[in-house]
């Protein structure tokens, strides 16, 4: 059994507490963005009640905040969107007390992964995160008593991968008196955290005197934030990974070379929001001696926009949802006496549409 993560509140209750199930240490059920997804576990009361309603709301918000180096923090910029918001009440008036309920809360496929990204020297940062309330309503001797907590509630979609589509780059490496050589490089277009690419290169020299002694290959992170109360952006970058590889043996004037990176497992996936754009860029680099002749800086760079993800690789047979969604309340466990099984449910959805870029 894993070892339980924290469960952290926003707003706290004395009388209601949210539990993970089944050895589980997370809420989410199901490959978000793959099969039907759920919210899945336990409200536990303080004592055995009598409930007459209880309701969820589920809210996705997508945030950037930036305070410029030597300004007060009421120069603070921000940006603030709502990505969803979904409630469901279950009505449960004239069923027997209880001392626990198990939830089941469906999530639309859209949501992105929650993330916290930033940079600490530019003092700004952006996150996606997802909230998760219930309010229980309890009968009393005059009127109706309510309760509330509310909890953060981590998400990670999973995208279907059937095989890799590589675009193919080319160019010609040109100083001012002339053509150095002609490349072509097969860029992977998206691949998946952890994972190891493979990226096909080809250089044909067109001046033989030029050579390749050192290939730089790497992954970059370009994240850019915006602001509600300021037209200004804050664009930040990062070096993700990189390898280093020694140039193949020329043949015919030509190199060709497989060129590999391994692509670490805890990377945000690319993400197109209102506020946060997070970016991914394949970067090739080549260290150049000419033997006397100019070879501009020494340096040929070039780098291509890519899509990274929490990819899962699918055969064509694995299409379709590997879990059920019960729009009714769910049960508890047989042998604990519960009058969940008499609930009825009435359910109100809104929706706010999400703008990101579903790649």
């Amino acid at each position: 059994m894993p070892n339980l993560q924290e469960i952290i509140y926003r707003t706290q209750s004395q009388n209601i507490k949210f539990e993970y199930t089944d050895g589980h240490n997370t809420f989410q059920r199901g490959e978000l963005g793959l099969s039907k997804s759920c919210l899945e576990g336990r409200l536990v009361f303080g004592r055995r009640i009598k409930v007459n309603s209880i309701e969820f709301i589920f809210k996705g918000i997508e945030e950037a905040n930036y305070v410029p180096f030597g300004g007060r923090i009421k120069n603070k910029f921000s940006g603030f969107y709502k990505l969803t918001e979904k409630s469901k009440v279950f009505s449960l008036e004239g069923t027997d007390p209880m001392e626990y309920y198990d939830f089941k809360f469906p999530l639309n496929s859209n949501l992105s992964s929650s993330c916290l990204i930033g940079d600490k020297e530019k003092n700004v940062n952006g996150r996606i995160y997802y909230i998760f309330s219930v309010t229980v309503n309890i009968p009393g001797a005059f009127f109706t008593q309510r309760d509330q907590c509310e909890i953060y509630c981590p998400l990670n979609q999973v995208l279907p991968y059937f095989s890799t589509p590589y675009k193919n780059v080319t160019g010609k490496y040109n100083v001012s008196n002339g053509t150095l050589f002609e490349y072509s490089f097969e860029i992977p277009e998206y691949f998946g955290l952890g994972t190891t690419i493979y990226v096909p290169i080809e250089v044909k020299f067109l001046e033989t005197r030029v050579r390749v002694v050192r290939i730089d290959i790497s992954l970059k992170e370009v994240t850019k934030y915006t602001f509600e109360s300021s037209e200004e952006s804050v664009k930040t970058k990062k070096q993700c990974c990189n390898s280093i590889e020694e140039p193949a043996k020329i043949l015919n004037n030509t190199l060709k070379q497989n060129l590999t990176l391994i692509v670490p497992g805890d990377l945000n996936s690319s993400y197109s929001g209102t506020y946060v754009e997070i970016k991914y860029k394949l970067c090739i680099n080549f260290t150049l001696v000419g033997g006397g002749i100019n070879i501009g800086n020494g340096d040929f760079y070039k780098e291509q926009t890519v899509i990274v993800a929490n990819f899962n690789r699918l055969n064509d047979s694995d299409h379709g949802n590997n879990i059920s969604i019960d729009e009714g309340p769910p049960q508890p466990p047989q042998e604990e006496k519960s009058c969940q099984d008499k609930a009825s449910e009435s359910s109100v959805v809104k929706e706010v549409p999400n703008t990101r870029d579903t790649q």
